[in-house]
């Protein structure tokens, strides 16, 4: 901002302050290209019907037809192919053109897991896995990969019919679904828990830990499993031997990395959230974290959480300014 650079999404925003977001989907059939080169379609691919593959150098045009002008959010439904491995990049022209700077450089991630199990040396010490990708579905956003906007993109298309294209930077992609998105706004926890008012009551006793280091998705190879000794307090633990026993460190410090754990509950209800975590690579800063549940964040306040400063080992119950836990609302399974 302070630099007066032409072009930001800022000035973009400016521009249509006075639009509205509209509330309803647009659907893109990513088959029914008007132009594109590069491409292949396909009937069927990994349970998705019409699927369309864009090459490394390709570049894809659709027409849009929006019942309703205002800003929307772009979001693709896409999985990566095999390729060298590194971030999909992709420009978003509307009508022709760039809306601003950084639509020249929109980013989707890869997934990433462990290419089998822990294995153990004669030693004692425990190998952590290599990490290999995962090929799956995924459906993600158009944003700011670099976390100066927390929220995706708003792209704002005019009533009638509209042009939507995409054109590689780097690195093929199937894309099973496009959409123009309502940009719906987080619910605050007050709104959260009143939706879910009767939905079911907290079990009792009921406690499960998940180990920092049991993580089944991450978005980049280097967020893998590793080990400290400096703590008595870390599990499993260990003074002479190596052993894993947390995720992220020094690695997990740019916007968009993320980490993902699978949990199964025994039943509907609320449950409460604990992370032990330290952070001690940010002296008199804090390092934030979103919380996502089934893909989604539940509401405002874990849109943000902070961890402070410091060299030990810390609970930290998810909870409102007065210290009253959250309680999230989670489907049996």
């Amino acid at each position: 901002e302070g630099l007066n650079r032409e072009g930001t999404y800022s000035e973009y925003l400016k521009q249509y302050a006075a639009e509205s977001c509209p509330q309803k989907d647009v659907e893109i059939d990513v088959c029914n290209y008007t132009a594109g080169e590069d491409v292949a379609v396909y009937e069927s691919y990994e349970g998705v019907e019409q699927a369309l593959y864009t090459g490394d150098k390709s570049s894809v045009t659709w027409k849009v037809d929006v019942p309703e002008a205002g800003l929307y959010q772009v979001s693709l439904k896409y999985m990566t192919v095999e390729s060298r491995g590194v971030a999909i990049e992709r420009k978003l022209y509307v009508n022709g053109e760039l809306p601003f700077e950084d639509a020249a450089n929109i980013t989707f991630g890869r997934l990433w897991k462990d290419g089998g199990d822990v294995r153990v040396d004669n030693q004692g010490n425990e190998i952590r896995p290599t990490q290999v990708e995962e090929y799956q579905w995924q459906t993600a956003f158009c944003r700011d990969d670099m976390g100066y906007e927390t929220e995706p993109y708003k792209f704002y298309f005019e009533k009638g019919e509209n042009t939507l294209t995409l054109e590689t930077v780097n690195e093929p992609m199937v894309i099973g679904e496009i959409k123009l998105a309502a940009a719906v706004e987080l619910d605050d926890y007050a709104e959260y828990s009143q939706k879910h008012n009767e939905a079911g009551k907290q079990p009792e006793d009921y406690v499960e830990i998940i180990q920092g280091e049991a993580a089944t998705l991450r978005s980049e190879p280097s967020l893998y499993a590793k080990y400290d000794r400096s703590s008595p307090t870390t599990v499993p633990n260990s003074v002479t031997k190596t052993v894993l026993n947390y995720s992220g460190g020094d690695a997990w410090n740019s916007a968009g990395q993320w980490i993902e754990w699978d949990v199964e509950v025994p039943e509907d209800g609320y449950y409460n959230i604990t992370i032990k975590g330290r952070q001690n690579y940010a002296r008199g800063s804090v390092s934030s974290r979103s919380l996502y549940i089934d893909g989604k964040i539940p509401f405002q306040e874990v849109s943000v959480i902070s961890f402070e400063y410091d060299n030990d080992w810390n609970m930290l119950t998810l909870s409102d300014d007065e210290g009253v836990p959250y309680e999230f609302y989670l489907e049996k399974g």
